[in-house]
């Protein structure tokens, strides 16, 4: 014979509890996802400011041309501007404070600001240096031997070429120009010695000890750096980082676009 099955008596006042629980837990579980499903667009809306107040400057894919190098017909005053937003806009996107869904667009955002913070710190460094290479260069330019006071003119050029030898003495090029820099240092050191001879010799009037100094102060040229455009590029950044900047950009603009339609978050 078979036993019957006990019913369980719930008392009617606890039934409405238990009712009133299950409501209770649901309506917090609703309002937990649309909660979250709002910071989700807030947190997008954050990336996105981030990103449209840089684009004001540059894009990667307006700076970096369509066969994947970078457009060096940039000038020192646009890089400076570049690191400056990079590195803020770095420091903003860590200090956001994303959803779940969110974690991997902000990693994302700060990998991009991180690259283009080193793009611009390596083209500014590359900008100053040719911008010192320019500056001897109209330093022996502008240097004339008067016949009224030849060693006084003697005197001011060995101390111009002092103060430029030990400016670039101080300076730690990139590598592509570590050459022709070492180069550069040795020619100038070459010349502040022939200053020297020169001086001397107008000092004992030596005419054919002047002649001979100033055949070579004559002959005296500096070149220009003969550095493949290919180089400075491998010194400014890795074709790997460059190809990833500008797929990071995509993938952010892709992800703020995903995150603006979860509108319902439970995780």
């Amino acid at each position: 014979m078979a036993k019957k099955k006990r019913r369980i008596k719930i008392d009617p006042k606890m039934r409405k509890v238990y009712v009133a629980s299950i409501v209770f837990l649901a309506v917090i579980y609703l309002f937990y996802g649309y909660f979250k499903g709002r910071s989700n667009l807030q947190f997008s809306a954050d990336v996105s400011a981030i990103i449209n107040e840089s684009a004001k400057t540059w894009t990667a894919s307006t700076f970096v041309k369509s066969d994947g190098t970078i457009d060096l017909g940039k000038d020192l005053n646009f890089y400076r501007k570049m690191k400056d937003i990079s590195s803020n806009s770095k420091e903003k996107a860590r200090k956001l404070r994303p959803t779940v869904g969110g974690i991997y667009l902000k990693q994302k955002t700060i990998d991009y600001y991180r690259i283009s913070e080193k793009i611009s710190t390596n083209s500014i460094t590359i900008s100053e240096y040719a911008l010192k290479i320019d500056k001897v260069k109209k330093d022996l330019e502008s240097q004339e031997i008067q016949a009224a006071d030849p060693l006084g003119d003697f005197a001011k050029w060995r101390e111009m070429m002092a103060k430029d030898i030990s400016d670039l003495e101080k300076t730690k090029p990139m590598p592509s120009f570590r050459e022709f820099h070492e180069s550069l240092i040795d020619k100038l050191k070459g010349l502040s010695s022939i200053i020297e001879n020169l001086t001397k010799a107008v000092e004992a009037k030596d005419t054919a000890k002047i002649e001979a100094e100033k055949k070579k102060l004559a002959d005296f040229k500096i070149e220009s750096p003969t550095v493949l455009s290919e180089d400075i590029l491998n010194d400014i950044v890795s074709e790997q980082e460059l190809e990833r900047l500008v797929s990071l950009e995509k993938d952010i603009k892709k992800m703020t676009e995903d995150l603006k339609h979860r509108k319902v978050e439970w995780l």
